[in-house]
């Protein structure tokens, strides 16, 4: 286990990007353990339950309830060795999300576990995940690493269908000022796996066909916003040509950014 380094004193936070999303943000975890945690975080942003974390001495999990505007996470930190572990968390937000109770002091029993409940707010439309800062220390180790959690806008989203007339309608009343458009060479399979990845999305495909899929969603802590989808699937080059219509432009292009991070290759 490498000792703590004065790099990482200071809490990593999330990053400013919003031309697209960061993916799962890794500080001071061994290589093998970090090409795990950015291979799992795009799963888990659609199951929001599993395996965050585990080395030598801990492991670390999660399980979500959602409920918009609030989301709570219940943090699962497993002591793997045969003493006591003193455990500290710090959540740090990006702008639009807030934490309650995003801080831990306290110790694991040996070889036990203990749960705690960060509690989340969205107040706008966050471009990347919040990030985890954590210390843990025996007699024999300390460390601190940080990662990113897999909570990203889509999980404040509601599954609500729309009648195809009256998706035409919202579509055509948007327009394309507020359209996101992205051509992406997809990941193998992406073409069968479409519908159960926008499912994870919390979105409903209301047309699913070999060369489109139409989807929607929405948003019911911002006046029912909706967000609407279509993608047109080339199966021979497997590429697709995503667009993404919102009431609000900020949405249109974080929901965009994230699609693109689940599918593109």
């Amino acid at each position: 286990m490498e000792t703590l380094n004065n790099n990482y004193k200071i809490n990593i936070k999330p990053s400013e990007n919003t031309e697209k999303y960061d993916g799962c943000v890794c500080h001071n975890i061994k290589e093998q353990m970090e090409n795990i945690m950015i291979n799992n975080h795009n799963k888990l942003i659609l199951a929001f339950e599993g395996v965050l974390y585990q080395d030598d001495t801990i492991q670390i999990g999660l399980k979500s309830a959602l409920e918009s505007p609030i989301c709570k996470f219940a943090l699962f930190f497993g002591n793997r060795i045969s003493e006591e572990v003193e455990l500290n968390y710090i959540i740090e937000c990006p702008n639009g999300l807030t934490c309650n109770s995003g801080e831990y002091n306290g110790k694991i029993g040996i070889k036990s576990q203990i749960q705690s409940i960060a509690q989340f707010t969205i107040s706008g439309f966050y471009y990347q995940s919040p990030i985890i800062n954590i210390t843990y220390k025996s007699s024999s180790i300390k460390n601190k690493i940080a990662f990113s959690l897999p909570l990203t806008v889509n999980a404040f989203l509601v599954q609500e269908p729309l009648e195809p007339n009256i998706f035409m309608q919202y579509w055509n009343t948007i327009g394309n000022t507020t359209e996101k458009k992205s051509i992406v060479q997809m990941k193998q399979n992406n073409t069968i796996d479409l519908p159960t990845i926008l499912g994870g999305m919390r979105f409903i495909c209301l047309d699913v066909k070999p060369e489109q899929i139409v989807a929607c969603s929405s948003f019911p802590s911002f006046q029912n916003i909706y967000v609407l989808l279509r993608i047109e699937i080339n199966i021979a080059s497997n590429k697709a040509c995503i667009y993404v219509r919102a009431q609000d432009p900020s949405l249109a292009k974080v929901i965009h950014n994230l699609l693109c991070y689940e599918i593109a290759a």
